[in-house]
């Protein structure tokens, strides 16, 4: 018994009983291949029994029901594995009260793996029972008979003769793991779901760091599991350090907690003074639009008072002005550690994982390897991997001897097969040509090494920044590649930002 006990702690069968607890649709999919017979733990297989039984009668999960349930039938268990039960539920609850974000795809491709591997082994316990006895025909027949294990879609039918494969499908269809508000969201939060590889690209030093970290960070608050790889740039501290800054908007350098301006929203028409939708002075601070002339009217020091009652209508002109922010004291080692207790607080039932590595000390296996054995230790399954940053990655050891640019498309192909493998996204970065350091915009041939990392990412955006904007604290991005949807390089969204305060998105409007 206590055998059982520590090995179902963490373990993949832990995890399929939870998905069974919480997930409608887990148990949609796994009926396919779910068979009880293949169940060797007594226990296991009365917590799945009761789960699906549950499932056919009301269509979903039990949830919180599975006490009911188990309170309910409790006296027609054997006493052995009514403690065993009660104990397993108890360690579960916290597991199952908390997952409302469980990466079910991933979980499903392996309780199919699991119950398959079930099966074949008791085919080849039985068939080899058969053969010892000396009854070859029936082991032979055994054989024949034997029905492979998987749903519909893993064993190669046509999708269209099965009603529950496009249903699964459509409920299948792209939620953000990620979001961003306004115009940026519009134009990103698409891109930000599982099974897909975003790219950030852009020249040294543009920020690609803190537009990961953004996204690991955004992505824990909106409560899904992250694993960040930082890879060369950074060492651990000093991505805890930069992690910091972001959770309290203060610096830890001196400098950066000085009075400053920072950009705030406004409307073009506010500032021309040609807005028709309030009754105001049309007193005008520009005659034109320019980020250079914004920038210098706010610096001459003109009074005016930022609108953007109309941000939300579809023919709002954006702009941007400041706010002057006051001096603070720098920031400690302890606020940071309160302030990472409350954003722990906030993610209860989540993880966030930061994983630090030399530069190509650390291949896309080996970070596979890492993420196999946070899950058959920890439990830990990512919904998010960002990592910092692609290029930094070593090469795989079977390709050490191949060109630098078939090493790069090899490193980008599994890159995209992790994202597809885990049901996640996988967001990373990757630098500009040196031919793109002087563009205003970025382009599909400004890639490094290798165009055909382009081919393997289902999105990639371009940090764009010229002199004036950098002064004004704002950057464009574009898309470089988009894989669903029509999209223009030249179309562009504009972010205000201040990274002194490790905020890379303070707003964004359409550029």
């Amino acid at each position: 018994m206590k055998i059982k006990r520590r090995k179902i702690d963490g373990s993949l069968e832990r995890r399929i009983m939870t998905g069974a607890i919480v997930s409608s649709r887990f148990l949609k999919e796994a009926f396919s291949f779910y068979d009880p017979e293949l169940i060797e733990q007594s226990y296991m297989r009365t917590i799945l029994e009761w789960c699906f039984q549950h499932w056919k009668k009301y269509e979903k999960a039990p949830n919180k029901s599975i006490k009911d349930i188990f309170e309910a039938r409790a006296s027609k268990l054997q006493e052995g594995d009514k403690d065993l039960i009660a104990d397993l539920l108890s360690a579960l609850s916290e597991d199952y009260e908390r997952s409302e974000n469980l990466n079910v795809p991933y979980l499903l491709d392996q309780a199919e793996e699991w119950f398959k591997t079930q099966s074949l082994a008791q085919l080849y316990r039985d068939g080899k029972a058969l053969v010892a006895q000396g009854d070859v025909e029936q082991a032979e027949g055994l054989l024949g008979s034997y029905k492979r294990v998987g749903r519909p879609e893993t064993l190669g039918e046509n999708p269209f003769r099965n009603a529950e494969t496009i249903m699964s499908a459509f409920e299948h269809e792209e939620t953000p793991l990620v979001t961003f508000p306004g115009a940026l969201g519009r134009m990103l939060n698409d891109e930000l779901c599982r099974d897909k590889l975003f790219a950030v690209l852009g020249p040294e030093k543009r920020g690609k760091s803190f537009w990961l970290n953004e996204i690991a960070f955004r992505a824990s608050l909106a409560r899904r599991n992250v694993a960040l790889f930082q890879i060369g740039d950074m060492s651990k501290e000093q991505v805890i350090v930069r992690l910091g800054v972001r959770l309290t908007g203060r610096s830890n350098r001196k400098r950066y907690c000085e009075e400053h301006p920072s950009p705030v929203p406004d409307c073009l028409l506010n500032q021309l003074g040609t807005c028709e939708r309030r009754k105001r002075s049309r007193s005008s601070i520009i005659e034109k639009r320019g980020v250079k002339t914004i920038h210098e009217a706010y610096e001459s020091g003109v009074e005016h008072e930022p609108c953007t009652k109309c941000s939300k209508e579809f023919d709002f002109r954006g702009s941007f002005w400041y706010e002057s922010i006051p001096d603070v004291k720098t920031l400690t080692w302890r606020e940071t550690f309160k302030a990472g207790q409350k954003f722990l607080s906030r993610i209860r039932g989540r993880d966030f994982r930061l994983s630090a590595h030399a530069s190509d000390q650390l291949s896309v296996s080996g970070l596979k390897l890492i993420l196999d054995n946070w899950e058959s230790f920890d439990g830990f399954v990512p919904d998010v991997i960002v990592i910092d940053y692609a290029d930094n990655l070593a090469p795989e050891s079977e390709d050490a001897r191949k060109d630098v640019r078939h090493q790069e498309n090899h490193k980008w192909k599994m890159l995209r097969g992790l994202s597809l493998e885990r049901h996640c996204l996988v967001a990373t970065a990757t630098q500009a040509a040196s031919r793109g350091y002087g563009k205003v915009s970025l382009e599909m041939d400004d890639y490094s090494e290798d165009k055909r990392k382009h081919g393997h990412v289902t999105a990639e955006i371009g940090l764009n920044q010229t002199l004036d904007e950098k002064r004004a604290k704002l950057m464009r991005i574009n898309f470089i590649v988009q894989r669903e949807g029509e999209f223009f390089s030249e179309d562009s969204v504009v972010v205000g930002m201040d990274l002194g305060r490790g905020r890379p998105v303070l707003f964004s409007y359409r550029g």
